[in-house]
């Protein structure tokens, strides 16, 4: 009955998450105003002028557990050079997303997304989903499904790329 009852509500979020056309390449990133995890405000506007991979991922997604990891490894290599990682959260409740976070011990910056309001922005075709944004705020590429150990060196090279740095 559990397992039947969180497979029925990935569906739905997952249907929900897929309800309009979705940001593409080459299309401005809409602007968010979130929380981190200390309740401080976090704006896409923050990382003006930087690299910024925007990912969306939930407490209930493994697919965005498994690949949070990479992910923050991938933060802590670019940060020095002008990128940031930003792992956005889908949660409607802050609890389960805090606990992820803490398990995973995650560095890299967090923004909680209660309201759903940068996902509706965004309009993911399902979790999780990756975008990178340049320096001038344009969306670059967008990644739908888990970030593997393996795709992980192509990421790198497109922000590496995009910031001017091997």
């Amino acid at each position: 009955m559990r397992i039947a009852l969180t497979a029925l509500l990935f569906l739905a979020a997952t249907v929900a998450l897929a309800a309009g056309p979705g940001i593409e390449a080459g299309t401005p990133a809409p602007a968010f105003e979130l929380v981190d995890p200390s309740g401080e405000p976090v704006k896409l506007t923050d990382f003006e002028g930087r690299v910024v991979v925007v990912n969306f991922w939930a407490s209930w997604c493994s697919p965005c557990l498994r690949e949070l990891p990479e992910l923050d490894a991938l933060h802590g290599r670019l940060r020095e050079d002008g990128a940031v990682v930003l792992a956005l959260n889908v949660d409607r409740a802050r609890g389960p997303a805090l606990g992820a976070v803490r398990k995973l011990a995650l560095s890299l910056p967090v923004a909680l997304d209660p309201k759903q309001t940068a996902v509706e922005a965004y309009s993911p075709a399902g979790l999780p989903a990756t975008y990178v944004v340049d320096r001038t705020g344009m969306v670059r590429s967008v990644r739908n499904g888990e970030i593997e150990a393996q795709d992980v060196p192509a990421l790198e090279a497109e922000v590496r790329g995009l910031l001017g740095v091997d």
